[in-house]
């Protein structure tokens, strides 16, 4: 009888070949990328300027209604004119904070400017307006945006012109605003009570800087209630600008927080900038009220249109 030798053969010298190879470990998933992919659930792609033209990708069903009905118009047959381009991609880019980044980088240096006047104060803190949304440190968003800045130089010119560049009055306020700031990328830095000896103005503006920088440090209840306080305190320079500002507090909430409750939120904030727009006194805020008002009802349900169409 005669054995194959050839074939046991090839079988060992395929079995030594595969044996020489060096042992490499395997992953479990990928692929694998040195850059962040980003994957969006409220807004598709950017440039925005493309999707409404018709690059449309995927579309997700959590988009906004904004994006939703872009879709189902192009799907459609339909299109836009190149007017209607320019004005979807400006409220796109506004509604993320796009068309104010330049205007906020511009900003800082009037801070700096009205603090630097301020006496033996030292050189500023490092100024970081973005904030991660959470742990994930590449999804960021604009937490202090140009207004803070220049509400800030405004306000410490006003304070050196009423107690002086070199006042302990003057000198407290700045570093408490320092402490504020310091919210803009992280962190949660509260400044201490006012004592009761302060002047009554700086007492107000310090209620104002602890309940701002609650809201900059995401603690959005915390703010809201006290920027409520401060609503209700006529006395305080501050009064009107707190009723917007608990709006703002909510619709950050609503966009930060809880998913579960994020249409209730929405639903209070509504009410608030109706109150606010209301109000006649409120003139120097009623603009921004009503932009606010509008993102809002924009971000309701549309279940909830009949109820503020009064049918």
């Amino acid at each position: 009888m005669k054995y194959q030798y050839p074939n046991a053969l090839a079988f060992i010298l395929v079995f030594a070949l595969l044996s020489s190879f060096a042992v490499r470990p395997t992953y479990a998933c990928g692929p694998f990328s040195r850059y962040a992919i980003f994957n969006y659930t409220k807004h598709p792609d950017l440039p925005f300027e493309e999707f409404s033209r018709g690059k449309l990708g995927v579309v997700q069903a959590s988009y906004a209604r904004a994006y939703l009905y872009v879709a189902y118009r192009l799907m459609n047959g339909g299109g836009f004119a190149q007017g209607e381009h320019a004005a979807l991609s400006s409220l796109w880019n506004e509604r993320l904070d796009f068309s104010n980044q330049d205007q906020n980088e511009g900003s800082q240096p009037a801070w700096i400017a009205a603090r630097a006047r301020v006496t033996n104060i030292g050189p500023e803190p490092k100024l970081e307006p973005y904030r991660a949304r959470g742990k994930d440190e590449y999804d960021s968003f604009l937490n202090c945006n140009a207004d803070a800045f220049r509400t800030a130089a405004k306000t410490l010119d006003e304070r050196i012109a009423k107690f002086g560049a070199g006042s302990s009055e003057v000198k407290e306020w700045t570093l408490a605003q320092d402490k504020v700031f310091a919210n803009c990328g992280g962190g949660e830095s509260i400044p201490e009570q006012a004592v009761s000896s302060t002047a009554p103005l700086i007492q107000a503006d310090r209620a104002y800087q602890i309940a701002a920088a609650y809201f900059y440090a995401m603690n959005f209840d915390e703010a809201r209630t006290r920027f409520e306080r401060i609503a209700a305190d006529a006395s305080s320079p501050w009064h009107e600008q707190a009723e917007y500002l608990v709006a703002r507090s909510l619709i950050r909430k609503a966009s930060l927080g809880d998913e579960a409750n994020r249409n209730n939120t929405l639903a209070e904030a509504e009410t608030q900038l109706k109150k606010v727009v209301s109000d006649a006194k409120n003139d120097p805020i009623h603009d921004s009220a009503l932009k606010l008002l509008n993102l809002v009802e924009l971000r309701l349900p549309p279940a909830r249109t009949d109820h503020r169409s009064g049918q």
